[in-house]
Formats: structure tokens, sequence, C-alpha cells
């Protein structure tokens, strides 16, 4: 009888926490993935219960949604969820030994239960790990970063503003999970219409927005724009030092004031940020790895059919319709705004019947799984709240990570029919009698299954 063996070690947090678990970024050591044969009783969880903290909207001086009642500005931890005294592998889907009741992650194997706000939903899956909330689904234009915490929370074609000419794709909105806020005023640099001028109910210069302060971007004093060219009235035609051009949307100008020119900007609406004076774009599409939804595939056209900040260019066919955004995780360390880290570890692999893999049986994987991204000069470490001063501080080290495929067989896992168990074919599962089951695997189902004597 073959027995069901998950990869040891899969990828892990893109969240590190702050206390409870490990702070391990994804990958970052592993503890093997426990399925038959271990002992996961002794286990017990160390995620909180679910508050009925929310975000606010609102002006200045509403405050942040962020806290609980600690005095240090962190939440609170809350009693740990319980688990039961069996365990049972059929309540285990994702074999980390914590089962549903207790598994404040249960799509993703995270033995470590890292939970930084304390809301229930792990780091590894909560879409704002640093603010409190009681469900963690609310992604409108799908990047991945949920619209509590998202200084771009619209779908990209509430922002239809173009360039001129040439420019006009360059100029296009796209869905980003980049939360550069450069003027501070609450509106990421992604969507902001004044990118160095803050405009936005009085944040900016002398009063700090924070983080999960959902601003009313409908307000008249957020983003004026009388003249409806998608330039803010408080830029339009200004010029700061250093700047290529004055802000518009011309070829000559520069929109975001970063010392490029628009025509030379491989990202006109975000600000360089590297010595070198230019931003890096490894597969030379004209478009920089930060505003670039197939940073390591050239696609100057951007197409992206799911709306997921993933191009189809660099999506599984299987999944190019299929809403799969990358995971951020938050490293000492980035290039292009991509974590220099690998999603495998070196921990040991094997197969659904036990045999060891090698990196060498792997099916081709993407940047970011087996090798660092381009332009990192060395591996990252993953940053907690601890090594920082505030939740703030913490996001400013956001850098994104390869889509989720935790058994490292080339499918992401939205795809992926058996997403803990390698079988780069996605073979479906048929049963004793003949009938195929299209959406259960045959390497978890059967005689494969956690079950199966």
């Amino acid at each position: 009888m073959k027995t069901r063996l998950m990869l040891s070690g899969l990828l892990l947090a893109g969240c590190p926490d702050n206390g409870g678990g490990s702070g391990m970024g994804p990958g970052e050591g592993s503890g093997s993935s426990t399925g038959p044969g271990s002992d996961p009783t002794s286990s017990s969880s160390t995620g909180p219960d679910a508050t009925d903290a929310t975000s606010t909207t609102g002006a200045p001086g509403d405050g942040s949604s962020s806290g609980g009642d600690s005095t240090d500005g962190w939440p609170d931890p809350k009693p740990p969820l319980e688990c039961p005294d069996e365990y049972n592998c059929n309540a285990d889907q994702d074999l980390d030994a914590f089962p549903l009741q207790c598994d404040n992650a249960p799509d993703h194997t995270n033995p470590d239960q890292g939970d930084m706000d304390f809301d229930s939903i792990g780091d590894v899956a909560d879409l704002c790990p640093t603010i409190q909330s009681p469900q963690n689904t609310a992604d409108s234009d799908r990047d991945g970063v949920g619209n509590d915490c998202d200084l771009c929370p619209r779908p990209a074609s509430v922002y239809a503003a173009t360039g001129v000419g040439s420019l006009s794709a360059a100029f296009a909105h796209r869905s980003l999970p980049d939360q550069g806020d450069a003027d501070g005023d609450g509106i990421g640099d992604a969507c902001d219409n004044c990118v160095q001028t803050p405009n936005c109910l009085g944040y900016g210069e002398d009063l700090e927005h924070e983080l999960g302060i959902v601003l009313d971007i409908e307000d008249p004093q957020c983003q004026a724009d009388t003249n409806g060219d998608f330039i803010g009235d408080a830029c339009e035609g200004t010029m700061l030092d250093g700047a290529a051009g004055p802000v518009g949307m011309g070829p000559n100008d520069d929109f975001d004031q970063d010392g490029l020119r628009n025509a030379e900007d491989a990202c006109v609406r975000l600000p360089v940020a590297n010595p070198s004076g230019a931003h890096l774009d490894s597969d030379q599409d004209g478009l920089g790895d930060r505003c670039d939804n197939c940073p390591f595939t050239p696609n100057p056209d951007q197409t992206d059919a799911d709306s997921d900040s993933v191009g189809d260019a660099c999506e599984e066919a299987a999944c190019a319709e299929r809403a799969n955004p990358r995971p951020f995780g938050f490293f000492d360390a980035a290039a292009g705004g991509w974590c220099c880290t690998t999603a495998y570890r070196g921990e040991p692999l094997f197969d659904p019947d036990g045999n060891p893999l090698d990196v060498t049986d792997l099916p081709p994987l993407g940047v970011g799984v087996l090798e660092l991204p381009p332009g990192c000069d060395g591996e990252g470490q993953p940053l907690t709240l601890d090594d920082v001063d505030s939740d703030e501080a913490l996001w400013e080290h956001m850098c994104l990570l390869p889509q989720w495929d935790q058994d490292y067989d080339a499918l992401p896992d939205t795809c992926d029919l058996c997403r803990w168990a390698f079988d780069p074919t996605n073979a479906p599962f048929v049963d004793d009698s003949g009938m195929t089951w299209p959406n259960d695997g045959a390497v978890c189902n059967g005689e494969y299954h956690c079950s199966a004597d």
C-alpha cells in the first residue's frame, strides 16, 4: 500500500509574527510537514480568538484601527484556540498538525501558527497582517493586499488615467501591490494624482496618515482634480527640486518628480528608489519590476485576464483566469520590489510514494523559488514588529514573493488538485468504480489519502 508523504518544509509565512510564532518568512526554517506517522497531538495552537476590531473611515484625528489594549501600541494576545484531544488527519488538510478547529491558516502549512495582529488569521494567509480584522477576504483590486491596509484599494478601472501619445500605456492604471506613499498622504503612489505633493484630507507633511485609516477618497478635499485630467490640482504644472520636468503626462514631464522624464521612466507613477537613478527592469520590456505584472517575462501589453496583478504571460495557463495574486512578506533586502529570498530552503523533498526528490527533478519554477530575484546581492532576512518602531515602518519593507506553490510542482495552489503532494501532471482521482473526480487529485485521494491504511 502506498503512503501519502508530503514534501518536507513547504513554503511558509509571507509575514512574520510578533511573539506568538517563530517570525519566519517564506520558507524560513521549516519544521517538516507533519503527516502520517508523526505525533501531532502533542502540539497546541498559539492562535487567538477573533476580535471585532475593524478599520475606520475618516479624516485626521480619527485614529488608527490597528491597536488592541496594549500600552506599547500593539494588539493584545487573546486566549489560544483549542485543538481537539484526538488528532484526525481528515481535519488537517495541510498536514501541519493543526486541525481545522485550531488552524489559523488551514490552506497553508504553517506549524509556527504566527499571528502578529492576534486576529486568528495566520500571518501566512493574512492580507492585512498588522491590522486586526474578523475576516480576511476584502481585496477589491485583487492584488493580494487587503483593503484595510491597501493604499490603493479600488480596482484599476476606477483610475482611468492615460498619458499622451506613446505614453498612454505607461500611464494606464494597473492593480499594483506596491505600497509606496512618497508624500505620506495615505494615497499610494500607484494611484496618487499628486505623487510627491500631499493632497488628501490634510494628511502629509504635518499630519501623518496612520495605517488602517481608510480614507474617503470621494471627499472634495482628497485628490481634487477640477479639470478631470487625472492630475491633482495641488501639483499640476509644479516642479520640485531635482525633478526632470513639471508634473504632467507628456514625454518631457516628470509625473512622479523623481528626476526621470516620463519618456525614460520605467515606472512613471512610482518614484525611483535606488542609487542608480533608474528602475530595475529585469525582462527589458520597458516596465520596471515594481510596476510590471510579469517582471521576469517580457509583456509590454500587461494583459491580465483575471486582474490579479499577475500577467497572463507568466501565469500557468490553467490559472490565467483564476485570481491568484502573489503573496508578500517583510524583508530587510529587496530588489525591484521583490523579496531577496527563496521559497525553497534546502529541505528534503519526496514524491507521493516516498521516493526522494532532488531539485533537478523539479519542473521549471519561477524566479524566487529556487533562485534569488535579479538585483539581489544576497539573502535577506525576514522582519518582525520587534525589528521596527511601528507597523508603518514594517510596511516600508513590504516586498513580493512567488505565487503559492507549496509542493513545488509548478502548479500554483489555486489550480493544484493536490497542493501538498508533488504531481506535475495534476491528474484527477479515479475511484475503484472507474468514476473520475475532476476536482480531486489522484495523489491525495484513494490509496494516497492520509487516512489510508
